[in-house]
């Protein structure tokens, strides 16, 4: 819309002060106001501006204004680094990502017309995560931002907050991690049902962050030995690192976790069925690495198929990591499993183990018949 109403108060006839309903709009650069001739109220008001002409003015699509944020070498990209933000590769990679997704849903509309409810709609919509929605908004932006730089005239938004979740997350019980594992619960995706089933299948007998089971590589399973070496961390930009989270350039730390056979056993016929090479990607869609924020959209339908009650927890990936912390230490001290999931402290091992009710019911049985005599 060219036009926006108004009201406010003016002194009329007998030095009266009236209500009157007045519209603006910008020309040249300049806002111009006008009274709504004869508009008694706001109705009437919208009536008269929507019959009037449109304004002669350039479009400012999204589109138009984003074609070059974030691309190196860009006068965009040359006023974040004057303003000390970020222009690393990865950064830029991945706010361009999002830019795209910006692009493909409001890349028609003009910036002056875009209303902070509908975008707000659109996210509050969309299957993803509190972080991902976060960034989303960030982006959007600094396409605001650019609009100003590009000589717009637009008024900055203010859209609603989107937080990461916080909190531990709980663990699985025996048999709740026997009603998950059914391959059946994986299918009517996308991706493969045997690809996401296995990846997640690993990850829970190994302990893996979501980042460490996207990038594995047949070259890390070390099948005669029943192990695997964890030496690598799939980032958001879907770039791997030689290193897992807690290393660096200069400390490219790694651990070694041993599996089952049955789990290896898997691993190598999915493998050699499809013919991956040692360097190639395990767990790919169309040949590039699966998303983080799709591969928690699966677990999350997995989870309701295998009818797990999701009232008052929080189930994620990664409380699969949690899981395995926590069972693992029952038979083993804290410092070898905090070997095994790769934390550098002990009091975080400590920090991922969990109780359950029903694992805990099982570890006491054979406790009953003293409870029974108690009192004998």
């Amino acid at each position: 819309m060219d036009y926006n109403i108004f009201q406010k108060k003016t002194v009329g006839k007998g030095k009266k002060t009236v209500k009157r309903w007045y519209y603006w709009f910008y020309k040249d650069g300049k806002q111009v106001q006008k009274v709504c001739k004869g508009c008694q109220n706001k109705a009437e008001a919208w009536a008269f501006v929507c019959a009037l002409p449109p304004i002669n003015r350039e479009v400012a699509t999204i589109r138009e204004i984003a074609r070059d944020m974030f691309l190196p070498g860009s006068n965009h990209v040359k006023r974040r680094a004057a303003f000390g933000r970020g222009v690393l590769e990865s950064t830029l990679k991945e706010s361009r990502t999002y830019l795209e997704k910006i692009i493909e849903k409001w890349g028609s509309y003009d910036i002056r017309d875009i209303k902070v409810s509908d975008v707000g709609n659109y996210l509050l919509g969309v299957d993803r995560s509190g972080s991902w929605k976060k960034h989303y908004i960030t982006v959007f932006y600094e396409i605001y931002d650019e609009a100003a730089w590009q000589g717009f005239k637009v008024t900055l938004p203010i859209f609603p907050t989107f937080t990461r979740a916080q909190g531990k997350t709980d663990i699985f019980s025996s048999s709740e991690l026997k009603r998950l594992f059914v391959p059946e619960n994986f299918q009517g995706f996308a991706v493969d049902a045997e690809t996401v089933y296995l990846l997640f299948l690993v990850s829970a007998f190994a302990g893996l962050r979501l980042g460490e089971a996207r990038a594995l590589r047949p070259k890390q399973f070390l099948l005669a030995d029943k192990a695997l070496v964890i030496d690598g961390f799939m980032r958001g930009d879907n770039v791997r690192t030689d290193f897992n989270k807690s290393g660096n350039e200069s400390n490219r730390k790694f651990r070694i976790v041993l599996l089952p056979e049955r789990v290896c056993g898997l691993v190598e016929n999915y493998i050699q069925k499809r013919g991956i090479d040692a360097e190639q990607f395990i767990f790919t869609h169309e040949n590039r690495p699966l998303r983080k924020e799709y591969l928690e959209t699966i677990f999350r339908k997995a989870l309701e198929k295998a009818g797990i009650d999701l009232d008052g927890r929080k189930l994620t990936p990664h409380s699969l990591r949690y899981t395995y912390v926590t069972k693992m230490r029952r038979t083993l001290p804290v410092d070898t499993v905090r070997k095994l999931v790769g934390h550098t402290a002990e009091k975080m091992t400590e920090y991922y183990t969990r109780a359950s009710i029903e694992d805990g019911l099982a570890g006491i049985k054979d406790t009953k018949t003293a409870v029974e005599n108690l009192f004998d």
